[in-house]
Parts: structure tokens; sequence; C-alpha cells
């Protein structure tokens, strides 16, 4: 199932709403109710700016909502193997998701412009030309020594029809810390999220993280890079919270981003001891932020399912 026309019956439904309230407070009025009524209008519209993507999202008649992960295309230069394209292709025509992600190190060792329009270009030729909504977060390739900027990519990213990406408050660590929520079928309410951060961008010097380092004696590259920040989490638990109290109930969610948290470390380190269920190969070293971010934590109290 592709994106889904307009907000139309959702705006419908909220001008509604208000139109009501503003004569009920009308009929009743005094400060204390002007005061209520601004507040339940700033709610409504913090709501339709969330609501304000590109393309909007809901589930299917059955209440299906399919999302692909991709990670780790990593080509530098707008050439890409022939071999990962046909992949992505066999992929998405196998899996029909609705929303693709690309989570991180999208490209490596980009730095002109115009080179990464045509790598990007040529990564999601087979979305664009399907329609197909996706998304995008940075990884650790993306944007190290003088690759093209976050903030320059990022433009680049949104030109595309299909992207539905975001550079998210400027005020919070990074590029693209944004959320894209999913409705019913009916578009009346958000019924499920997926949380997109930028997890930082390189290794740092061993001075900058060298207080809150952990030791861990069986994986030599752990810990090399710059940490998430405090106010990333904030955002997300305060966004969740007002959601949930604006719904009534939790939405469950998912996480997107690229550089693990240290708890995938000690899940794997210690899966034989928390009887770790597990499939497929694990070739690499884990490399996680060099600090604990309180992130999963954050993300086990606000029902986010992975």
């Amino acid at each position: 199932m592709k994106s889904c026309c307009g907000l139309n019956v959702i705006k419908v439904f909220l001008l509604f709403f208000v139109v009501i309230l503003i004569s009920l407070f009308v009929i009743n009025g005094n400060d204390n109710n002007t005061a209520q009524l601004k507040e339940v209008l700033a709610k409504i519209e913090r709501v339709n700016g969330l609501l304000e993507l590109k393309h909007e999202l809901c589930v299917n008649k059955k209440g299906e909502f399919t999302i692909l992960f991709l990670s780790d295309v990593q080509f530098n230069t707008p050439d890409i193997d022939k071999k990962t394209l046909d992949d992505i292709e066999t992929v998405v025509k196998r899996e029909r998701p609705d929303l693709v992600i690309f989570n991180g190190d999208n490209s490596t060792g980009i730095t002109d412009k115009d080179d990464l329009k045509k790598y990007i270009t040529n990564m999601t030729m087979y979305l664009e030309e399907n329609k197909i909504p996706w998304a995008h977060v940075y990884g650790n390739h993306d944007a190290e020594r003088n690759n093209v900027s976050k903030v320059e990519q990022q433009e680049i990213y949104e030109s595309f029809e299909y992207c539905i990406s975001m550079s998210g408050d400027e005020n919070l660590f990074g590029i693209g810390n944004f959320l894209i929520p999913v409705l019913d079928y009916e578009r009346e309410k958000i019924v499920f999220n997926v949380w997109c951060f930028d997890s930082g961008t390189a290794r740092v010097p061993y001075e900058a993280y060298k207080d809150g380092h952990k030791i861990l004696e069986d994986n030599a590259f752990y810990a090399h890079y710059e940490p998430m920040q405090q106010n990333q989490v904030d955002w997300f638990c305060e966004t969740s919270k007002f959601l949930e109290g604006y719904y009534g109930e939790q939405i469950p969610g998912v996480m997107a981003f690229h550089i693990p948290l240290q708890e995938t470390y000690y899940a794997w380190s210690k899966k034989d001891e928390i009887g770790l269920e597990w499939t497929g190969e694990k070739r690499e070293n884990i490399s996680a932020h060099a600090q604990d971010v309180p992130l999963f934590e954050a993300a086990k109290e606000n029902n986010i399912l992975a």
C-alpha cells in the first residue's frame, strides 16, 4: 500500500471540533476559559504540525504497515554497483514496503554536491519510479572529513519527490531528528510512529570521551563514537508524552538510527546468560557510542518495539 491522500479527513474533524469548542467557550466566556481554549488550540496545531509530511502514511484495511530498513549502501562514487541496485530492487519487490528507511552510511567520501545528487538518484531510482515513500538517517560515514556537509546533504535529500525526511529541530544534536507518524486506515489518528535520530558522525579523540569510557575487554572497536545527546532523548520523551496525553494512550513505534547503543553490545556479549534468541551471523565488532545514552530506557518506557 502506498501513501494515502491528504489530511482532509483529520483537518475537517479538527475544524469541526474547534468550532464547537469556540462556541462553548464564547457562551461561558471568561479568562480561564480563554486560557483553556488557547491550550487546546495549541495542542491541535502541534499535532497538525507533526502530520505535515510530504506524503501521508496510513495502515491498510488489515491494520498492517510494512517498513523496510536498508543500511550501509556506502559507495563513494555516483556509479553504485549494479548488483547493489539490483538487490535493492529485488528486496523492495519482494517485501512491498509502505516505507523504506535508509539507516545510515548511505554514502561515503563524496565531496561534490552534484555527485551526491547523482548518487542518491541512483540509490532511490526504483523507489521514486514506483512512488514509494522513503526516508533516511545519517551514519558515521555520511559526513566524515571533507564529505558534503549534512546540512547540504539534507537539502539534496529533501529535493526528491518521495523523500519524507526532515532536518528537524535545529536546537537538537545533529541533523535529521524527526518523527514519521502512521495513521489508521480511516486517517483519524496516529497509530504508529517511526522515530528518526542523528546518532553522530565520527570517531572522536579519546580525550573527548575518556571520562565516560567503559573498558570492555572483548571488543577493541567499542566506544569510539561521539555519543548522542540528552536533548535528543528529552525531545523523544516529551513528544511521546504529548501524543500519549493527546490520544489517551501510548503509541507504539520503532527507532531508526545508525550507531548502536551500548545495550546492543551488552545484549550480544551476554546472550547466553540472558537467553537471547537470534538468527543470522555477526561478522564485525559492535562499535557503540563512547558514552552511555539513556535512550534505551526511554524507549522501553514509551512503547518502542525495535
